[in-house]
């Protein structure tokens, strides 16, 4: 994933991400690549070191949705999950341009696939 459109992705400026991926790569849990086609991409990879605790993450995650989430009705929950996506695109779209991330531009310059794929 592109360094700017993990900061995205979390909702954070770029100066903050960079502090928090510095101590990540310091201790070994990700690391940045430099796009071959465009020196400014950074390419955030996790290490061999992440993927285990990656997996109790989602084990732990899972076990949590388990005891709460899914034991409630799963009609109300599209509804909210459905408002969020809607509310988040309106956000994106009342941007300005000039502030707008173009994401699959910003892949495409950085020799990525357009479409989300989390190993990138």
């Amino acid at each position: 994933m592109i360094q700017s459109e993990l900061a995205d992705e979390l909702g954070v400026e770029g100066p903050s991400l960079v502090a928090m991926l510095d101590r990540l790569s310091k201790d070994e849990w990700v690391e940045r690549i430099l796009s071959e086609t465009d020196r400014r991409c950074k390419i955030i990879r996790l290490t061999p070191r992440a993927w285990p605790l990656i997996e109790e993450i989602r084990i732990s995650s899972q076990k949590i949705f388990q005891r709460t989430i899914a034991k409630v009705d799963v009609a109300p929950l599209s509804v909210i999950e459905s408002f969020f996506i809607d509310l988040r695109e309106r956000l994106y779209n009342d941007l300005p341009d000039k502030k707008r991330h173009h994401r699959s531009e910003r892949r495409a310059v950085c020799g990525l696939p357009t479409s989300h794929d989390w190993t990138d």
